[in-house]
């Protein structure tokens, strides 16, 4: 818990709990959420800490897929507006797809 809390304070862990208890919770909140797992440091050391939880949970190779996949998401997110961000709007226009995917780095796909 020590942990967690150097990385997200208990006052912002109330606010988004309210948010997703009201149905709130956004793609900027979930970029939030991607960037304290990887303040963490490594999943397995944060495992680890966990009750009943081994360090073998993750081996080192699917670790790094996750960390570079929650990456990819953060960068994704990086290249929508404020207000892709804050807003439950699908993204179905082609125009916007194809100009977050440029932005980011990756394919529509």
């Amino acid at each position: 818990m020590e942990k967690v809390k150097d990385v997200v304070s208990p006052k912002d862990q109330q606010k988004l709990l309210e948010k997703v208890q009201k149905g709130e919770f956004t793609i900027r909140d979930l970029r939030g959420q991607f960037e304290s797992i990887l303040k963490l440091g490594s999943l397995n050391s944060f495992l680890s800490l966990l009750p009943g939880a081994g360090t073998s949970l993750i081996n080192k190779d699917n670790e790094k897929e996750s960390i570079h996949r929650i990456k990819r998401f953060i960068y994704i997110m990086d290249s929508m507006t404020p207000d892709e961000l804050d807003r439950d709007t699908p993204l179905t226009e082609d125009t916007r797809l194809k100009r977050i995917a440029r932005g980011s780095g990756t394919r529509v796909e």
